[in-house]
């Protein structure tokens, strides 16, 4: 789609941090659509651009939607949102989309709420997640067992701790999109289930599995 690729084109031209926002006209996933069931190529294709350019698609706070149209407004779907890149999302201490009250429009604004506008400190962090990636510790006695620097035992230290933050902050990047994947995956799957259940009631099974899938995200999206 065209959409696509002048926001591949216009990423290409810009550097640092990155938001992108607007009607997109299409979903991301079923559950962002009224009697919606089936992913389309649409909605393929905008996962597909916001994966390949490296952009976080944050949840939203205030509603399940920001169009609705039809006889007594019996459409519905999300297809406004904020996209923004990972070096934003280490910037601000608190990032959060919400809708607002629609006045006379058939979509609701939205807002991009960044915690209280204090940019985080340049320092290095050791995530909890990390210890969670397979082979994450091999990797590291990989690495360091690579760097090669020679002179004083504390200027060999101090060097190879260096290099060590260099490796664990682009590693880092590689595989952070994996755990932003999983996230969305369970929002996708609760988002189902909530589809169902405006047709019948979720069984025993479905309602402890709903639950899990909670406390899932939960603890994911603490990483």
């Amino acid at each position: 789609m065209e959409l696509w690729e002048e926001l591949g084109a216009m990423r290409s031209l810009c550097e640092g941090p990155w938001v992108v926002c607007g009607d997109f006209n299409t979903t991301r996933f079923p559950s962002e659509k009224i009697n919606c069931i089936r992913l389309s190529r649409a909605m393929i294709d905008l996962s597909s651009c916001i994966n390949e350019l490296e952009l976080i698609d944050p949840p939203l706070f205030g509603g399940s939607y920001t169009w609705r149209g039809g006889e007594n407004h019996r459409n519905a779907s999300r297809i406004d949102r904020f996209l923004y890149s990972f070096p934003w999302d280490d910037m601000f201490l608190q990032i959060r989309q919400c809708t607002l009250p629609s006045l006379g429009s058939d979509h609701n604004p939205i807002v991009l709420i960044c915690g209280n506008k204090a940019f985080r400190r340049s320092y290095f962090k050791f995530e909890k997640w990390w210890l969670n990636v397979e082979g994450f510790k091999s990797k590291v006695h990989e690495w360091w067992s690579s760097f090669e620097v020679s002179g004083r035992p504390d200027y060999k230290l101090a060097t190879k701790l260096r290099l060590l933050k260099i490796k664990l902050k682009e590693w880092s990047r590689e595989n952070r999109g994996n755990w932003k994947a999983r996230k969305e995956q369970i929002l996708s799957q609760i988002g189902d289930m909530e589809v169902t259940q405006e047709s019948r009631s979720l069984t025993d099974d479905e309602q402890i599995l709903k639950v899990h899938l909670a406390m899932e995200y939960e603890e994911v999206a603490k990483n």
